[in-house]
Order: C-alpha cells, then structure tokens, then sequence
C-alpha cells in the first residue's frame, strides 16, 4: 500500500510530500526501488520512521519525508512509485 499523507509548497515551487509505504518492503526489494527513483529524479529524502515486519506473514512499514524542486518532479516520482507498486 502507498500512501501519500500530505503534500505542499513552501518556498520558490518546492514540493514537501510525506509518502507512507505498507507492503513487504525489503522481500519484494520494493525500498530499494523507491529510494533508487528517488535518487534517479535528484530528489532529497529522509527517513522518518520505519517499522519491520518481523515474521514473514507481516508488512513493513516505512515513512519518508521526500522534498523535490517543483511539482513536475514529485509527480513523475510519485507516478513512477507507483507503477512500481
């Protein structure tokens, strides 16, 4: 599951989103894959909390605060995670 909590705007068209990712975050390499979007757009990221599954059956859960120049950027990553999703 992807969640997007909050996006805004605070200065010169930078775009602020808060992106809460539920699945099997390290089995499927889903992480990896975000966090390579991430870098691939040139965006900063900071991860805020992150919570493991620690049984196979479990999802894990990961917070990412993401910050991009406009919001062209946040949105072809959001699209691109998403795709991956």
């Amino acid at each position: 599951m992807l969640n997007t909590i909050k996006s805004s705007s605070l200065r010169r068209g930078m775009s602020f989103s808060t992106l809460v990712l539920t699945v099997h975050l390290f089995d499927t390499l889903f992480f990896n894959q975000v966090i390579n979007i991430l870098e691939k757009n040139k965006m900063d990221f900071r991860v805020i909390e992150i919570e493991v599954g620690n049984i196979s059956q479990k999802t894990s859960t990961a917070t990412l605060q993401i910050v991009a120049k406009n919001h062209s950027m946040m949105d072809k990553a959001m699209d691109e995670i998403e795709k991956e999703a």
